[in-house]
């Protein structure tokens, strides 16, 4: 069986559902709950949010990703990623501290 495709302009019989299910449910008063997503999973999102880009790196810095990847059992572009990543995380923790 499909699942309905979700229009854009009007929503569907399982959104209303959805929507009077959760209608009066005060999300300030739940309780947070820290959730670990499968790293597949976490990829898949990043992957509909990614843009191509051309970066020139260095033979070490590839080669050493692909080693790194082959220890993970990943794509040395997802570890490659993954730094980037990290970097850019570094750096706004640091701004933010700073200012």
């Amino acid at each position: 069986m499909q699942k309905p495709k979700a229009s854009k302009n009007k929503p569907t019989q399982d959104e209303h559902e959805l929507e009077s299910e959760w209608e009066g449910v005060d999300f300030d008063e739940l309780e947070p709950v820290q959730v670990r997503l499968d790293p597949a999973v976490r990829e898949r999102i990043r992957r509909d949010t990614l843009v191509q880009l051309t970066l020139r790196l260095g033979k070490d810095q590839v080669a050493e990703a692909k080693r790194v990847a082959k220890e993970t059992d990943e794509k040395y572009q997802q570890v490659l990623r993954r730094w980037v990543a990290e970097g850019a995380s570094r750096t706004q923790t640091k701004r933010r501290r700073a200012g």
